[in-house]
């Protein structure tokens, strides 16, 4: 009898009952059940050791000790279901007429239009955009000496909550917003953004890949 009792006990600890269950979405948050905790989770947030990486309607993407898998809103998994990397999100990019690459894109869930810079350390943008899109350079950033084409331009360091471009989503961002309301003339999308994608040329276009 103590053996079963024994055997009982460690049910839990393998993980065998447990499975986390999505019982609502709050706009980018949502609250879910797991391991007898009720947890509310942000986008890119991570507690209890689930991550909340990405919602799509009524479909919710976690990470659950390191596995990713795709769960609906009150729908239970069993612990015994296999979890299954989704396939990565891939965006072409073709060549404008002066052999660059455009896109447009968001910053923190606002617009903006993108010119793909491999030169650029981090993403950049000048002050105009930065205050259309919500960016207190000022107050939250700091400042730093830039060196341009031309000249040396001061600047704010910041650090952007998400930034997307297709369907690849990218969470805490490095950037710097210059101090001058036309440079550059649009928004340079720069190694810390692009760093965490895979590049592959194809021809005339430019095809990255959100690594997972």
């Amino acid at each position: 009898m103590r053996s079963l009792i024994c055997l009982f006990l460690l049910l839990p600890a393998l993980g065998v009952a447990s499975a986390p269950e999505v019982q609502a979405i709050l706009g980018s948050k949502v609250v879910i059940q797991y391991e007898g905790s009720r947890l509310t989770l942000a986008m890119g947030e991570q507690r209890g050791g689930v991550k909340l990486i990405s919602i799509r309607d009524d479909r919710v993407t976690l990470e659950v000790r390191g596995k990713q898998g795709h769960y609906r809103l009150g729908e239970r998994r069993s612990t015994s279901t296999k979890f299954t990397s989704p396939e990565p999100t891939v965006l072409r990019l073709n060549a404008d007429r002066l052999g660059m690459y455009q896109t447009q894109g968001s910053i923190n869930g606002a617009s903006i239009n993108f010119l793909v810079d491999t030169g650029a350390t981090t993403i950049a943008m000048n002050s105009r955009d930065a205050r259309r899109l919500g960016i207190d350079f000022r107050r939250s950033g700091k400042p730093v000496m830039l060196t341009t084409a031309s000249k040396k331009e001061m600047g704010y360091r910041v650090m952007l909550n998400k930034v997307q471009v297709g369907n690849i989503v990218i969470y805490d961002v490095m950037a710097v917003v210059l101090d001058n309301k036309h440079f550059p003339e649009k928004a340079l999308l720069g190694m810390s953004f692009l760093n965490k994608v895979d590049m592959t040329h194809s021809g005339n276009s430019l095809l990255l890949k959100k690594r997972w």
